[in-house]
């Protein structure tokens, strides 16, 4: 009965123990149950270093498939992939899946900028580590920005991009934005290089009957004298040129629908 006695003492006070470490730290115990979770499941947990700092990473899936790595986004860990990967590993991907530098349980040094350039070197680098070749490359939110950058200076490293709900990424065209309103056929024969691969020369006879072709549908419809369309189409260069970073949204607004 003593024996008994001590054992509900004991139980009692571990219980005490836990429920107060809960209060005080919920979010630190819910992790903890959802680490036990992952290691139950087979997932492998582990590290490795990249440019000198720690990189935690989660692994599954079979070691002969082909490799897939999941980036998170801002304020987030690799845990975000925690319903997703499990399907990725069934269908025979061998799933990677880093904390991002700061974040989750890699290491978080203050000297660095957490930018998402700098975080997408880390990612090209923890590829690097594991000797990950040609793989396919998914973010989420903040993370669609970081593998869009990798995916710019790294282009050997991915296989394929793949984005969820994903930011942008701020990059000045180093091409002419002009040629998106061609006026001559120089500058026809320039856009048809831009946007397609090894082109043919537009024939000198095309050019000027299709920039002429432009202007007759825009006038075609009506609301603008010849006069009014000559001076859209040059304020539309004008803004592409005074606006590189937002060439698409100038040519949405000033041209798309008159096409």
């Amino acid at each position: 009965m003593r024996l008994l006695k001590r054992l509900f003492l004991f139980v009692s006070l571990v219980v005490l123990v836990a429920g107060i470490g809960f209060w005080m730290r919920p979010v630190s115990y819910l992790n903890e149950v959802m680490y036990a979770q992952e290691c139950l499941s087979g997932i492998k947990s582990t590290s490795v270093q990249v440019t000198g700092y720690r990189i935690h990473y989660l692994v599954e899936g079979p070691v002969d498939g082909p490799v897939v790595v999941l980036v998170h986004g801002l304020g987030s860990s690799a845990e975000d992939y925690r319903d997703l990967a499990p399907y990725l590993a069934k269908t025979g991907f061998r799933v990677y899946i880093p904390d991002l530098l700061g974040y989750g349980r890699s290491q978080k040094p203050a000297s660095f900028s957490y930018s998402v350039h700098d975080e997408a070197a880390i990612v090209s680098g923890f590829m690097d580590a594991l000797g990950l070749k040609q793989v396919d490359l998914a973010g989420w939110s903040m993370g669609g920005g970081i593998v869009q950058h990798v995916a710019a200076d790294h282009p050997k490293q991915v296989k394929r991009l793949i984005m969820f709900d994903s930011i942008g990424i701020y990059v000045v065209p180093a091409w002419n934005v002009q040629l998106f309103t061609p006026q001559t056929p120089e500058q026809v024969n320039q856009l048809d290089a831009l946007l397609t691969p090894n082109p043919a020369p537009v024939p000198v006879f095309i050019a000027p009957p299709s920039l002429e072709a432009l202007r007759t549908r825009l006038v075609g419809r009506g609301t603008d004298s010849p006069e009014q369309v000559d001076e859209r189409l040059r304020t539309a260069q004008q803004e592409l040129a005074a606006q590189p970073e937002f060439a698409h949204v100038v040519l949405n607004d000033r041209l798309q629908d008159a096409l």
